[in-house]
């Protein structure tokens, strides 16, 4: 039981260590490639290459066979079938949509400092939309491995059932505080 809270607790902190050095690495060369040169979005090919090397390197093991059944295992990274996949981006999709209403009421209700972004509006087209879908990338990998792959599969492996589920949630809440607006 011990070495199974210490399992559950290592995998918490690794969890949130990935994605604070994934978001922080992000942050980082998107605000140099913004300042030194942003016509040309070279912060996406390098977090591009972060990401994969971040990718290959969660399955542990030895060997590539062993490496992908662990990552396959772990990571719980499977293929979805066309129709839940198509279901799961509408959703995501409205579910932003809605999000984003949410927080233009909110801001007409509750006064708040303006965030401290540049104006995206002077960018090459190419540059926004490329930056904006690695940044959706970088931090879904990243939770998504961390989180609910490698941590709450360590707590379902504790037996905690559908517990698991609110624990990871309630570790992840902090780590969006700080890019979700709430600071």
């Amino acid at each position: 039981m011990r070495g199974d809270i210490g399992r559950v607790l290592w995998t918490g902190v690794l969890a949130i260590g990935v994605t604070t050095l994934v978001s922080g690495a992000w942050s980082g060369l998107l605000l140099v490639n913004l300042k030194v040169s942003p016509a040309i979005p070279w912060a996406v090919v390098i977090m591009g290459l972060i990401l994969w090397a971040l990718w290959s390197g969660l399955g542990g093991g030895r060997g590539p066979e062993r490496t992908k059944a662990t990552r396959k295992a772990l990571l719980r990274a499977g293929h979805l079938p066309p129709k839940v996949l198509a279901w799961a981006i509408i959703a995501g999709v409205l579910s932003i949509v809605a999000l984003a209403g949410f927080w233009i009421v909110l801001h007409q209700l509750v006064a708040s400092g303006a965030n401290a972004l540049p104006d995206f509006s002077k960018l090459p087209a190419i540059t926004v939309t490329l930056t904006l879908a690695m940044a959706a990338l970088a931090g879904a990998v990243s939770e998504e491995a961390g989180f609910r792959g490698y941590f709450q599969g360590a707590l379902e492996r504790c037996g905690i059932g559908s517990w698991a589920v609110v624990v990871t949630a309630l570790v992840m809440a902090p780590v969006h505080t700080l890019t979700q607006g709430f600071v």
